[in-house]
């Protein structure tokens, strides 16, 4: 099985170009056109012109963004089992 190629054309300036099969006039942009004999003899003729494909961006140009501010995390808060004296003989407050 072979991969069908394609090509890239576009009207000559001051021509118009027919599909032969949808027999729509052809973009002026240009459109991906597989390479037949017939596309290729619009080009050998001086109708179309093979080119390379103008891309577009779809999407709209986006602004930066603004940073994000971020919330602090608030201190932690105590537990039960938190240090709540500093003796070092594990028997509570000093006595």
């Amino acid at each position: 099985m072979t991969v069908a190629q394609k090509m890239f054309v576009k009207a000559a300036p001051g021509r118009r170009v027919k599909d032969p099969y949808s027999l729509k006039l052809l973009a002026p942009e240009g459109e991906w056109k597989p390479v037949e004999s017939y596309w290729l003899r619009r080009v050998l003729f001086g109708d179309c012109t093979e080119s390379a494909p103008v891309v577009i961006s779809e999407t709209p140009a986006m602004e930066p963004k603004k940073p994000e501010r971020i919330a602090e995390e608030p201190a932690p808060r105590p537990t039960k089992y938190s240090k709540k004296h500093e003796s070092g003989d594990g028997h509570g407050e000093n006595q």
